[in-house]
């Protein structure tokens, strides 16, 4: 039986922990260009300070996901992979999952079963009690460098998406490079 609806609490923000060596995100509302900046300062400072072998993105309270959100998943994946670490997804609704799936992210993400079942199946209520929420130093829309280097990253996990970005790409690359020039 797959998960179909999606709880959602507070719009835009997200929700930290650690629990047995792994860092958790839980995404309070919509997974998009204004919450990819929190999530990726809060990992990429989970990566830096060395204390990051995993990390778990809840999406339970999630109800949908933007390219920019998904392309910054596929780059902390990566910057993950490369570490050795690996980056998971649970709470996944059937949209959420046919969102990744259908970019390729399914390939370079640990996704709970379709049923709904993970390693943390049976604490999931607990972990989801014990995490704090986290504001950082970002706030704010993702800038466009971070909006490119997002839809680049799904480019290079699944080569169909350039039918589906090259568009995006060439208007982000222009604003950028115009923003560099003056």
């Amino acid at each position: 039986m797959s998960k179909t609806s999606v709880r959602v609490a507070k719009s835009d923000s997200i929700a930290v922990g650690e629990v047995e060596g792994s860092k958790w995100v839980r995404v309070q509302g919509k997974g998009n260009f204004m919450s990819s900046p929190r999530l990726k300062e809060y990992v990429e400072g989970c990566l830096e300070s060395g204390t990051c072998e995993a990390v778990v993105v809840d999406l339970d309270t999630c109800p949908a996901m933007d390219s920019t959100f998904m392309g910054t998943l596929a780059g902390l994946a990566g910057r993950l992979m490369e570490r050795e670490g690996r980056l998971a997804i649970v709470g996944l609704s059937d949209r959420n999952r046919d969102s990744l799936v259908d970019l390729g992210l399914d390939a370079i993400l640990e996704m709970e079963n379709e049923d709904g079942a993970s390693e943390w199946s049976n604490d999931l209520e607990a972990i989801r009690n014990g995490l704090k929420d986290w504001d950082g130093a970002r706030d704010g829309a993702a800038a466009a460098e971070e909006v490119l280097e997002a839809h680049r990253k799904l480019c290079e996990v699944d080569d169909r998406n350039h039918k589906k970005f090259d568009a995006v790409l060439d208007v982000l690359e222009k604003e950028v490079s115009a923003r560099q020039a003056g």
